[in-house]
């Protein structure tokens, strides 16, 4: 038998410890280290946050079409704006006509007072310092300014010259009466 090396004991003895550290290494690659759990626990908040990422993805074309219909809904504002506008227009010619058939009934004023009429843009005509016009003798008592002021607010651009016409002209459109004034 020669040539043939005669098995040492010790060999065997360390060939089997090699073995068992070998075996217990594995093991030890079996069990995770403590860092591991951590990851583990932030895999799944990443999966989670990315499935909330995958619908809110799939939402988008939803959001798009709101948004666009937004869109067209701010785009309809400025009509919207110009009938309020128009309504308003309407509504103040409609009242400006009803106090002036009332102050028509009152005939001079001097039994029930008239009814203060709003000018065109809606202005009530005290809120300018103008006196108020209660009967004819307060149309007949305004000066040629108050006079003026009053006609330029009711859309008369260029009333008559004598005092006595503008004075006709105020009277005429805040009653329906045309009087005649001496001054």
């Amino acid at each position: 038998m020669e040539g043939e090396a005669i098995p040492n004991p010790a060999h065997a003895a360390i060939g089997q410890m090699c073995m068992q550290l070998a075996n217990r290494i594995r093991e030890e690659d079996n069990v995770p280290p403590p860092w591991a759990a951590n990851l583990v626990q932030q895999n799944l908040l990443i999966q989670q946050q990315m499935q909330q990422i995958q619908q809110q993805i799939q939402q988008i074309p939803q959001i798009q079409q709101e948004f666009q219909q937004h869109i067209q809904n701010l785009q309809l504002i400025p009509a919207i704006n110009q009938t309020l506008q128009n309504i308003q227009q309407e509504v103040l010619a409609i009242k400006c006509v009803t106090l002036r058939a009332f102050n028509n009934g009152m005939e001079e004023g001097f039994n029930s007072p008239y009814l203060s009429v709003p000018f065109n843009d809606g202005t009530i005509p005290q809120a300018v310092g103008l006196p108020v016009i209660a009967n004819t003798n307060d149309i007949n008592a305004l000066n040629g300014a108050q006079l003026n002021q009053y006609l330029r607010g009711y859309g008369f651009l260029n009333p008559p010259h004598p005092l006595s016409s503008r004075k006709n002209v105020l009277c005429t459109y805040l009653t329906g009466i045309s009087r005649n004034f001496d001054n």
